[in-house]
């Protein structure tokens, strides 16, 4: 059992060394990546000890930020031929979504250093990693309550690109404290000061000039976002009032459009009414000389008791005399069919006679046949 302790004793202690070792070599690696912006070798360096040393740089920010996590980086070289010589620079380094991409070709052109004023290479590598670092701080508490915080999220929302406005990019408050904290970082950075946690300060808390300019820029945000939704306010309360007069002017129309409607087929029917009036009035005026009717009220008219036996005598007489007349009719075509019949006889009879069967002949016929009667 005693053997067995000893062993696991052993064991720890050969762990914790080797921890240790490993923990001291991390330590002296990062020293001496970090040496080579304040030795300005950076230049000296191959490309990927250049990119080893940016990592670290990035690493040793993050850790004064107090950031929750370290910004993930990539690297990418512009192709010059691609742009004309008096085409601007491209970005020298971006933060996109916690995502930094650094462009070596701009990050160590001579000419991108001298355009922003720096001494030196190692000085804009800084100041520029400084800069991206804290755009992850600001993302970070972006919604503390606070009036960081809110300033951060107010200008992350109100974000004015570079490419859209060259002054509004630049009076953005999360690059106006980025480039302050940066520039700030890397003054202290090359001076061998010891650069104060941004965790529980908004900037470095030496610097008080840079802080009230900050409180100042704060106070200035958030009066220029008072004002901005005021005015977008504003233009809701015009747009608002803007669709109100559109429907109430339809509506209006809409009315005036039924009422319109409504006059027409009033006067259409008011038309109609007098055309029918006017003819009534026509018709009463027409004079009946063959009939003589006298227009009268019906209980004014007055039928004497002899227009009703003469009316009744009429209707009883007018059937009786069309039944006569018909007897009559039928009776004369009767004898007038006998006749005819004689008279096809007797010419028939002058026939077989070899007799003249003449009109003339056969009437002296008939006609004495007639008086032999």
């Amino acid at each position: 059992m005693k053997s067995i302790k000893y062993i696991i004793a052993l064991w720890l202690c050969g762990v914790s060394i080797f921890v240790y070792v490993c923990a001291m070599l991390f330590i002296l690696n990062v020293n001496a990546a970090s040496d080579v912006f304040k030795n300005h070798s950076f230049m000296a360096l191959s490309r990927g000890e250049q990119e080893a040393s940016i990592q670290v740089l990035v690493e040793r920010v993050s850790a004064t930020l107090g950031l929750n996590k370290t910004p993930e980086i990539s690297f990418y070289e512009y192709n010059w031929a691609a742009i004309a010589s008096n085409t601007a620079l491209p970005e020298t380094i971006k933060n996109s979504g916690g995502h930094i991409s650094i462009n070596m070709t701009a990050i160590t052109s001579t000419q991108e250093m001298q355009d922003r004023g720096y001494n030196s290479i190692e000085e804009l590598v800084v100041q520029c990693v400084a800069h991206e670092c804290r755009h992850s701080y600001q993302a970070q508490h972006a919604y503390d309550d606070t009036d960081y915080g809110r300033a951060c999220l107010a200008s992350f929302q109100g974000y004015i690109s570079y490419t859209e406005n060259v002054d509004g990019y630049r009076a953005n408050f999360i690059e106006e404290d980025a480039e302050s904290w940066g520039t700030s970082y890397m003054q202290q950075y090359f001076a061998g000061a010891v650069v104060q946690s941004a965790v529980t300060s908004e900037l470095p808390v030496d610097n008080q000039e840079t802080n009230n300019i900050s409180k100042q820029n704060v106070e200035q945000q958030e009066y220029s976002l008072s004002e901005q939704a005021y005015m977008k306010k504003e233009q809701l309360l015009e747009r608002e009032n803007e669709r109100i007069y559109l429907k109430v002017t339809f509506e209006n129309a809409q009315f005036q459009m039924a009422q319109a409607e409504h006059t027409q087929t009033m006067q259409r029917e008011q038309q109609i009414q007098q055309i029918v009036a006017n003819a009534a009035a026509q018709i009463k005026q027409i004079s009946w000389p063959s009939l003589n009717i006298e227009l009268a009220p019906v209980h004014t008219v007055a039928i004497s008791e002899k227009i009703l036996w003469m009316a009744a005598i009429v209707l009883l007489i007018g059937p009786v005399t069309v039944v006569i007349l018909a007897y009559i009719i039928i009776q004369r075509i009767h004898l007038l069919q006998q006749e005819r019949h004689k008279y096809q006889m007797i010419k028939q009879h002058h026939i077989m006679l070899h007799m003249p069967a003449t009109p003339v002949m056969c009437c002296q016929t008939y006609y004495q046949l007639s008086h032999i009667k």
